[in-house]
């Protein structure tokens, strides 16, 4: 069983004429959505094998809250520049392509790729617009990751910080 937490990063600053989109940082706002979401997941008793992360600033600043509550002992973070501002497409290859011992995977990255990515997931849950530091997860019955996009997959969660929290 693979288990996938698909995560929109938390709340950034405007886009500033000075500063490049890649460099935008999380604001007082999104600092606070990324600690509740953590806090959230630890509640929920979500364990994370590894964290596949957009290297851009505002991604890697939410893997940072997310990961000092899920494993502060052993921090398995890649950052992956081809996630930053990724189709789908990319999203899902870079799954494809996951080591098979990792059966928990977390995914930070930006929409509108990560919404369109989320509602290929399953045929039942569509959401209109993944939102910030929202998480998304699906489980499939597989041992190895090259079989997720074909995989029947079964909707676990979604949840974010304004406190809506669908299980199944």
């Amino acid at each position: 069983m693979k288990q996938l937490f698909i995560v929109r990063h938390a709340k950034t600053e405007w886009a500033d004429s000075g500063k490049s989109d890649f460099s935008r940082s999380l604001t007082p706002s999104g600092i606070h959505e990324a600690k509740i979401m953590a806090e959230k997941l630890a509640e929920k008793n979500i364990k994370i094998d590894i964290i596949l992360c957009s290297s851009a600033l505002r991604a890697r600043e939410t893997a940072s809250f997310l990961s000092a509550l899920l494993f502060p002992d052993n921090k398995m973070l890649n950052y992956i520049d081809e996630l930053y501002l990724a189709p789908s497409q990319i999203l899902s290859q870079t799954i494809e392509k996951l080591n098979n011992n990792f059966n928990q995977v977390m995914v930070i990255a930006h929409n509108p790729g990560i919404t369109d990515w989320v509602n290929s997931m399953t045929e039942q849950i569509k959401i209109d617009e993944m939102p910030t530091c929202g998480i998304f997860a699906v489980a499939a019955d597989i041992s190895q990751w090259s079989e997720f996009k074909a995989a029947t997959r079964y909707f676990f969660f979604f949840d974010q910080p304004k406190g809506v929290s669908d299980f199944l």
